[in-house]
């Protein structure tokens, strides 16, 4: 199985009299986010990954089975999202998994906090009535990216800034080196993409410069020298015998 520790949820968004069945926007903004972060090096794994025919419920397993590593759920936030039961079963599995919650902004505006997953959307039952509260209550206090009214769509630098942002976030993360060769190691290698503005680009993870080194080498030598004469110096209580 794949199970990777980013999981991302989109609703489909399918346009009648627009899109064939099974397609929609929401398909496109997925693909083109996985793709981006497959550039920069960061596994993720969506709907789109369920092969068909397949049950679509088999991406839960990613979120709340025994084997998931899930720590991070990316929202392509659209209106459709607030619409689609699924897409709320998947925040709420998240949060109970204590999932971190990015929300990216495709579609603005959306709907009022009242008027997300309203109850023709997700039945009469009441403990999916009771998750959509929690859920709303959760996914409205998330600073959603890029900050409104700017979106995926109109912000033409809202890609690589939020994948840079990953980058950054894994890099945090990861044990800090133990020695000079390390620290000067380029730990992510600039990653181009294709042409045409679809490209990404990861930046390289900074580095430590020559001259902060030297100043760090000569402060320990000075530290070694002036350790060494405090020990050569006798005390004023010494006695020759």
């Amino acid at each position: 199985g794949y199970y990777t520790e980013h999981i991302l949820s989109y609703a489909t968004g399918n346009r009648k009299g627009i899109d064939d069945e099974g397609c929609g926007e929401g398909i496109l903004y997925a693909y083109n986010l996985i793709l981006a972060l497959y550039k920069a090096g960061i596994a993720c794994f969506s709907g789109l990954h369920v092969p068909p025919g397949k049950d679509w419920k088999t991406y839960m397993l990613r979120l709340e089975g025994s084997r998931s590593k899930a720590k991070t759920l990316v929202v392509v936030s659209t209106n459709a999202f607030y619409h689609s039961k699924p897409c709320l079963h998947e925040v709420a599995a998240a949060m109970e998994a204590k999932c971190l919650i990015d929300v990216l902004n495709y579609e603005l505006p959306l709907p009022l906090k009242k008027d997300q997953w309203p109850l023709k959307v997700i039945g009469q039952d009441p403990n999916d009535e009771l998750m959509s509260i929690d859920v709303k209550k959760r996914i409205n206090r998330v600073n959603s990216y890029p900050p409104p009214p700017l979106t995926f769509l109109t912000d033409p630098n809202a890609m690589n800034s939020f994948v840079s942002m990953m980058v950054e976030r894994l890099d945090g993360i990861k044990k800090q080196p133990t020695n000079t060769n390390t620290l000067l190691e380029e730990l992510r290698p600039s990653i181009s993409g294709d042409g045409g503005g679809g490209g990404v680009v990861a930046p390289v993870h900074t580095q430590i410069q020559p001259n902060r080194i030297w100043l760090l080498l000569t402060g320990l030598i000075m530290v070694v020298i002036l350790y060494s004469g405090f020990k050569t110096v006798p005390t004023p209580y010494s006695t020759t015998p």
